[in-house]
């Protein structure tokens, strides 16, 4: 029988008690609620009564345990599951927890570099087959090698280009398929944690997805921010040839002055070479095209890997809620046939 400690507070056993009557039994015993047995070990916390009930025709020997207890806390919940980085089942949903981060991201950026190369591949054939219209309406090749001299709108064999709804529809299909995928896993990994390991194993997992997925998506907005706006800044510079850059004073004095020794030998070394027409900085060098290449990646990883990680975080901690109940009482079954208890 299991009473609130505050309960037990100023008892003393030195006379024949009956349990039933000092405390409030909810459910009573069947047996022995009555006893006016003496207690045969009384301490500060644990009182057991020891006594015979009668019951028709025949007698029961019972034994009635009194413990004294308060509500449970975090760490009454931490010792009964052994939720220590000592316990085996806890460092392997740690480490799971924190390997989902890293899948879940890589997840995320394949996906969208697939949805990338669909919509080129959309737009690809949507200009193929504007330039066959051109070339049916009589437009010179001149004209058509130059996108700047293309009507706005065009229709070839009954369909109106550009095609817009085409993307739109690409975009978000692909966006819809491609989150099947991560969004199992992370409703999946945890059940599959908890009926494995236990509550351990799920306190673990939710301990490693928060951390490594709070620092990873603290890393994926600074680092994709930062390549964005390189290329961003680069542009704001405009062109420059080699040429105008040696020529021209102002133009010197406009890019950062910790690279600008570095761009006039390079810009003297174009001229030498004959392309002073080459872009020595700006939109269109080399420069901005090692940008282009670093916003490839910055852009997924600031506006889709990164904030999806905060999904992560907060669907893996819900479902592990939700089924809480069903790994508290499955869990040590699974894990036990499996030989992990």
């Amino acid at each position: 029988m299991i009473v609130d400690r505050a309960q037990l507070a100023g008892l003393h056993f030195d006379d024949a008690v009956a349990p039933g009557q000092l405390f409030k039994l909810s459910p009573q015993p069947r047996y022995g609620d009555q006893s006016t047995d003496l207690p045969k070990v009384t301490t500060s916390r644990r009182f057991v009564v020891i006594g015979e009930a009668p019951h028709d025709d025949h007698a029961h020997e019972y034994e009635l345990e009194i413990i004294g207890v308060r509500n449970g806390s975090l760490s009454d919940v931490a010792s009964f599951y052994d939720i220590t980085l000592t316990n085996p089942r806890v460092l392997g949903g740690l480490f799971i927890g924190t390997l989902l981060a890293f899948l879940f991201c890589a997840l995320t950026m394949s996906a969208v570099g697939r949805a990338a190369y669909a919509m080129m591949r959309e737009c690809r054939r949507q200009f193929a087959r504007m330039r066959q219209a051109f070339r049916a309406q009589g437009m010179s090749e001149h004209d058509i090698a130059d996108p700047e001299k293309w009507p706005k709108r065009v229709t070839f064999e009954g369909v109106e280009y550009p095609d817009y709804a085409s993307c739109v529809s690409i975009s978000t299909a692909g966006a819809q398929r491609e989150m099947v995928v991560p969004a199992i896993l992370a409703i999946v990994v945890p059940l599959v944690v908890g009926l494995l390991l236990d509550v351990p194993g799920v306190v673990g997992l939710l301990a490693g997805g928060l951390a490594s997925g709070f620092a990873v998506a603290i890393f994926m907005a600074n680092a994709g921010g930062a390549w964005d706006n390189a290329k961003k800044l680069i542009e704001s510079y405009g062109r420059m040839t080699a040429d105008d850059f040696v020529a021209k004073k102002e133009l010197q004095d406009k890019v950062p002055a910790e690279i600008r020794d570095a761009l006039l030998a390079k810009a003297d070394e174009l001229r030498k070479q004959g392309k002073g027409s080459s872009y020595v900085y700006g939109k269109g060098s080399d420069d901005h095209k090692a940008t282009v290449v670093g916003d490839t990646v910055g852009d997924p990883f600031k506006d889709t890997s990164g904030p999806s990680l905060n999904i992560l975080i907060k669907l893996i901690s819900i479902v592990s809620v939700v089924f809480a109940g069903l790994i508290v009482k499955f869990g040590p079954i699974f894990g036990s046939m499996l030989g992990l208890h």
